[in-house]
C-alpha cells in the first residue's frame, strides 16, 4: 500500500496523522488502517490524541515504535502484537485485550488499562507511572524492570504464580 492510498484514509505523512475514527472492525478498511499505523511506526509519525480507535482489532501487528500518546484505544484488540518501544503515554486502553502482546521499554505512563487484559503480556522495562490498572489481568505478565509501578497498582491487579514481578 503507498502513502497517497493510505492518506485518504488517515492522512498519514512522517510528522503527523489527522483524526482517524475508525467505528466499524470487522469491513476491508481495517487492513487498510492496521497497514496505515505499521507505515507511521517505521515513518515515526506521531498518531496523537485525536486518533479514536475504540474496537479496532490489530491482531499480530508489528506497531514497534509507534506514539499513540493520548490516543483512545477502548477495547482495542491488540492480542500478539509487537509494542515494544511505543508511546501509549495517557492511551486510553480501557478493556483492551493486550494479551501476549510485546510492551517491551513501551511508555504506558498515565495510559487507562482498567479492566484491560494484559494475560502473558511482556512489560520488560516499561513505564507504568500513574497508569490506572484498576481490573486488569497481569496473569503470566513478565514486569521485570517495570518503572513507576507502586504497591497500590499491584493490589489492583489480576496477577498469578506465574506473573513475573520485578528482577
Amino acid at each position: 500500500m503507498d502513502l497517497v492510498r493510505i492518506r485518504d484514509y488517515c492522512a498519514i505523512d512522517p510528522s503527523s496523522c489527522e483524526k482517524i475514527n475508525f467505528e466499524k472492525p470487522n469491513t476491508p478498511l481495517a487492513a487498510d488502517v492496521r497497514a496505515a499505523l505499521q507505515v507511521a511506526a517505521r515513518l515515526g509519525a506521531t498518531i496523537g490524541r485525536i486518533a479514536q480507535l475504540g474496537g479496532v482489532s490489530f491482531p499480530n501487528a508489528d506497531l514497534r515504535a509507534v506514539s499513540l500518546v493520548g490516543a483512545s484505544l477502548i477495547a482495542a484488540d491488540f492480542r500478539g502484537s509487537n509494542l515494544a518501544y511505543s508511546n501509549l503515554t495517557r492511551a486510553d486502553l480501557h478493556g483492551a485485550d493486550l494479551s501476549g502482546v510485546d510492551l517491551t521499554a513501551a511508555s504506558l505512563s498515565a495510559a487507562n488499562l482498567a479492566g484491560a487484559s494484559l494475560v502473558r503480556a511482556r512489560l520488560r522495562d516499561a513505564s507504568l507511572a500513574d497508569a490506572i490498572l484498576t481490573g486488569a489481568d497481569l496473569s503470566g505478565a513478565d514486569l521485570r524492570g517495570v518503572a513507576g509501578m507502586t504497591a497500590d497498582q499491584i493490589r489492583k491487579v489480576a496477577i498469578t504464580d506465574q506473573t513475573t514481578l520485578f528482577d
